[in-house]
């Protein structure tokens, strides 16, 4: 029994927090996504009563959104067969990378909203956005998204920063903030 403890601690840091990260990602992920689609379902059976906090500025509004980002129109035959093949592969990639906390947050979460989208794609052909931001609508999960994309990219940024500091000989950092190390 003890020599199964202390081989669990001789473990590096990074394995011993990779079954922890994973699990807090997913379980942020699947609760953000979980609200997504409860909001989009209330939005879909009430579309027609707008809720402002400033109007016509700030609030609830339902829209049904045939295009992606910014407008972009794509049949949505094609959104829902290269989706799931995309959202495999950064998954994929997100296990051999195994980096930070914050990178695997940050593709969780990303991976989460990517899915959420999707499920409106094969279920109405279209994205549900209900969030009126000035004059843009979205939801939760293009904030996923895109939340989950400034994640991933600030973790690889400082990480590399990090890396060649300390290559060089020169390390700025005496102790890496917690989210962006293990």
């Amino acid at each position: 029994m003890q020599k199964k403890s202390l081989n669990k601690s001789l473990k590096p840091a990074h394995q011993r927090n990779t079954k922890t990260r994973y699990i807090v990602s997913i379980a942020i992920s699947g609760f953000l996504l979980l609200i997504d689609q409860w909001i989009k379902y209330i939005v879909t059976n009430h579309p027609k009563n707008p809720i402002y906090l400033i109007k016509p500025w700030l609030g609830f509004e339902h829209f049904n959104n045939p295009g992606i980002a910014f407008g972009i129109s794509i049949p949505n035959t094609i959104i829902v067969i290269l989706s799931p093949p995309l959202i495999f592969a950064l998954g994929y990639y997100l296990i051999k990378t195994n980096k930070t906390t914050l990178h695997t947050i940050g593709t969780m979460i990303l991976l989460f909203g990517a899915t959420s989208n999707l499920i409106d794609r094969i279920i109405f052909g279209i994205t549900i956005d209900y969030l009126r931001i000035y004059t843009s609508i979205i939801n939760i999960a293009d904030a996923m998204i895109t939340a989950g994309a400034i994640g991933i990219l600030f973790s690889d940024v400082y990480n590399k920063h990090t890396h060649n500091n300390k290559q060089g000989g020169i390390c700025t950092q005496k102790s890496t903030p917690p989210l962006l190390s293990d």
